[in-house]
């Protein structure tokens, strides 16, 4: 999976389902489904809060590959990069829930993109929330 949404609330549910639809059928286990789906909520959530507040709004994206019983999910952002936030709607519970969530986590801040040369505004440098989760099957039947 890769795919692209507008940074509006409405698109992180479009977001979550996508991912855990596509886990689903590969076999993905309820318990596997509910920890991708609360983290990346989370992430995606952060990503509409917080990436674009001294901009107009953008977008982020979702990539997904599932490697043997593992499942790496990441989420992109073209904001401002992480930044400390005095006035922070949120409760500062995200990244924690993630973490815990999660086989592993990491978030990096991106460079700058260069100047288009049309209007001569560099875009922002942006956030990558990388997760990875194990991937538990749902049991086969016994014939």
């Amino acid at each position: 999976m890769d795919e692209s949404f507008s940074a509006v609330p409405d698109a992180v549910a479009e977001a979550r389902l996508t991912l855990v639809e596509r886990l689903r059928g590969l076999g993905a286990d309820d318990r596997s489904l509910t920890d991708v789906a609360l983290a990346v909520s989370e992430a995606c959530t952060n990503a509409v809060v917080h990436a674009y507040r001294d901009t107009k709004r953008g977008t982020f994206e979702v990539a997904a590959a599932v490697e043997d019983d593992l499942v790496h999910i990441a989420v992109t952002d073209h904001g401002g990069g992480l930044r400390a936030r005095n006035d922070s709607p949120g409760l500062g519970l995200g990244l924690p829930l993630i973490a815990s969530l999660s086989h592993s986590m990491a978030v990096k801040s991106r460079p700058p993109i260069p100047s288009d040369g049309v209007n001569g505004n560099a875009r922002g440098c942006g956030t990558v929330l990388s997760m990875t989760f194990t991937l538990r099957r749902q049991a086969q039947p016994q014939l």
